[in-house]
C-alpha cells in the first residue's frame, strides 16, 4: 500500500515573501538537507509545532518528506534538522 500523501508531509517555516517568489520562479523549490556543516533546514511534525515558531512575515509550508527518515533531533532547538534536500509546497 503506497502512503498517502499527508503521511510523508512535515512542516517549514519560511519568510513569505521569499518562500512565495522563489516558489513562483521554481515549482519543485527544495529545502536544503544535511551537507558537510549544515545541519539541514528546520522541520517540524505537525503544522500546530511549527505554528509555535512562525513570527509575523513567515508562513508555514510543507516538506515532502519522512519524520523518522528523514530527519534528526536538532541541538540548537525544538525542531528536527532535515537529512535530505526535500521539496517544498505551499499549504
Amino acid at each position: 500500500m503506497m502512503p498517502t500523501l499527508e503521511a510523508i508531509v512535515i512542516y517549514t517555516v519560511g519568510k513569505k515573501s521569499a518562500y512565495e517568489s522563489a516558489l513562483d520562479e521554481v515549482p519543485d523549490l527544495k529545502k536544503k538537507g544535511r551537507c558537510g556543516w549544515y545541519s539541514g533546514g528546520s522541520v517540524w511534525e505537525t503544522k500546530e509545532e511549527a505554528a509555535k515558531h512562525c513570527p509575523d512575515g513567515y508562513k508555514i509550508y510543507g516538506v515532502l518528506a519522512r519524520w523518522n527518515i528523514d530527519t534528526e533531533p536538532s541541538q540548537n532547538g525544538p525542531w528536527h534538522g532535515l537529512l535530505i534536500d526535500a521539496q517544498i509546497t505551499r499549504i
